[in-house]
């Protein structure tokens, strides 16, 4: 009744101490989950999971918590609470997930979890609040630590050691407030006296990025003491601030390994890649340029992130010329092979030449141009000239002597026929009606990168 819980009557006719009337309280309350034996249900979970109220105050009494340990990293939990064995009975409530990651309703879903590392736990919640937890304990000493993990003895001499194979005595894994029941207590394949995070499991992440252009242009010198590194802003690894880099190889690209934490298809964290001048001085990939991020893979599952450019400057790319010549051969470099002059199959054009009129310079050919003639018996002279990067022009002499030649008055037109036309390129013709006068023509090309006429 009310009054007696106003009075603060104790069993049967109150709980004993002063209650608030207007707020369901519980003479106990249990966490029913799938650790449970058998797995719960509605009816005949197992009654070894009774919590314990917290106190007595109009605060605390509403309050409840069960201790128990987690043997597996990784597993994962489903549980409810309620205020008696089977909650289908008159007057039993169970709670469940309600809104929010940590609110509970009455009568809500199953509450599902993930045990990140094996160990001692405790389930907290307060049906006056509505909020539940399902957090790793701590502990104040040594001894409450042993009774937790059920170690026998207070083990004065701190030497004993449940579990060899962790590489940790009992009272290191006291400190690190790890498993000492467990070799490697967050799963991830790392025995915790060996792991950098031990309570956390993570994956082996490589980052990389190319200085190279910073080094050409001045703006990063290690020779005099300049450094570069990672400095990560949030998410689960934001707790590693600034990652120093090196460089390995000696070939300007810095790299270093992360044990970085969070679940599988969470993001890493954002993060940027930064210079630290020898005067501690320091230069973040700068703007327009937004932070880093990327999202993270199984745990223990190496991941190697591709390498990128210092705040994505690349270098310069090479001419239109350097890209063609370079795919035709393949890690070539000697210029009397691939330089712009050379003539590697012999047939008396240049390799700059047979770029810009779309031949091949590794195939010997007898022209760079085709003759024909028309329904009009015109002659039409056609060419291949690139679709950028290139100008062409259209030149006539009447005695081919040098310095008689000029741009002539016919136009070229782009032809109908682009018949096995290579892509980048398109076929352009003139019609040259035939006269008594002789005349010369030949089409001269300019590349726009070296701006060498042909």
């Amino acid at each position: 009744l009310d009054g007696n819980e106003v009075r603060g009557l104790g069993p049967p006719l109150g709980l004993g101490f002063v209650s608030d009337p207007t707020v369901f309280n519980a003479i106990n309350m249990t966490v029913a989950g799938t650790f449970s034996d058998p797995p719960f249900d509605p009816v005949g979970f197992d009654s070894n999971a009774e919590m314990t109220r917290v106190g007595t105050t109009l605060e605390t009494q509403y309050q409840w918590t069960y201790n128990i340990l987690f043997d597996d990293a990784g597993e994962v939990v489903d549980y409810k609470f309620t205020n008696g064995r089977d909650w289908d009975e008159p007057g039993h409530r169970n709670w469940g997930q309600g809104s929010g990651f940590d609110g509970i309703s009455v009568g809500g879903g199953d509450i599902s979890r993930t045990i990140i590392a094996s160990g001692a736990h405790r389930f907290n919640v307060d049906i006056r609040n509505n909020t539940q937890s399902l957090e790793r304990r701590t502990f104040d000493t040594y001894l409450q630590f042993r009774q937790a993990y059920g170690l026998s003895g207070s083990d004065a001499s701190q030497t004993a050691n449940a579990n060899p194979a962790d590489g940790w005595t009992d009272y290191q894994n006291f400190l690190a407030n790890t498993d000492p029941l467990a070799a490697d207590t967050d799963g991830d394949g790392i025995i915790d006296s060996l792991d950098p995070a031990p309570l956390f499991p993570s994956r082996t992440v490589t980052l990389s990025v190319d200085m190279s252009v910073q080094v050409d242009n001045g703006a990063f010198n290690p020779g005099a003491g300049d450094t570069v590194v990672v400095e990560i802003f949030n998410g689960p690894n934001a707790g590693l601030g600034r990652v120093p880099l090196s460089d390995p190889e000696s070939d300007d690209v810095y790299s270093v390994d992360i044990e970085a934490q969070g679940d599988d298809e969470t993001l890493f964290g954002e993060y940027k890649f930064v210079i630290v001048f020898a005067d501690s001085s320091d230069l973040y990939e700068p703007p327009p340029f937004v932070n880093r991020n990327f999202e993270l893979g199984p745990l223990n599952d190496p991941m190697v992130i591709p390498t990128v450019w210092f705040g994505d400057e690349e270098p310069p790319s090479g001419s239109a010329f350097d890209d063609w010549i370079a795919g035709l051969f393949p890690g070539e470099t000697d210029p009397d092979i691939i330089g712009p002059d050379a003539d590697p199959d012999g047939d008396g054009f240049t390799n700059l030449a047979e770029f810009l009129f779309g031949s091949n310079p590794t195939q010997p050919t007898g022209s760079l141009s085709t003759l024909g003639t028309n329904g009009s018996g015109d002659i039409v002279l056609s060419w291949l000239q690139r679709d950028s990067g290139a100008l062409y022009a259209l030149l006539e002499s009447t005695t081919m002597e040098q310095g008689s030649w000029d741009f002539s008055s016919l136009v070229p037109t782009l032809s109908s026929d682009q018949t096995g036309v290579p892509e980048g390129y398109s076929r352009h013709e003139v019609e040259i009606p035939v006269a008594s006068t002789r005349m010369f023509f030949r089409v001269e090309a300019i590349d726009e990168d070296m701006e060498v006429p042909l």
